[in-house]
């Protein structure tokens, strides 16, 4: 296995709509599309982001045509607040009609907290990324 990571991080690129986003953001967003990747895409269940679970969803089925043939893994973040047993019906109802969409999304759950799933992950996507 590769332990060679390199995260990008871009604070506030990927926090609001595909629709309302600038032009540089935009270029951003298309730079990752280029990118030799797994693309990992953290929801946050608890909400505590300051986004709903529902908007964080629509933001990935905005932004996930751009990574069409790449492998993505949805990541449930803070399980450690809130777990995907724990979340309400219409939340639940919500997350798994996208699953059920994008049968080819893994999803996982994570907490960097508690340690909870962080080797797992790293793990998965390797392999999916050299499959």
């Amino acid at each position: 296995m590769n332990n060679n990571w390199q995260v990008i991080d871009s604070p506030g690129i990927l926090d609001h709509p595909i629709e309302e986003m600038n032009t540089i953001e935009m270029q951003s967003i298309c730079a990752f599309a280029h990118l030799d990747a797994c693309i990992l895409f953290f929801l946050d269940l608890s909400e505590s982001c300051g986004y709903l679970v529902e908007d964080q969803i629509n933001l990935l089925k905005g932004i996930k045509p751009l990574f069409k043939n790449k492998p993505i893994i949805l990541v449930f973040s803070k399980a450690d607040i809130m777990n995907y047993g724990s979340i309400d019906q219409l939340t639940k109802l919500k997350v798994d009609s996208f699953l059920r969409e994008n049968p080819k999304i893994r999803t996982i759950e994570l907490s960097t907290t508690a340690q909870t799933n962080i080797g797992t992950l790293k793990q998965l996507a390797c392999e999916l990324f050299t499959d």
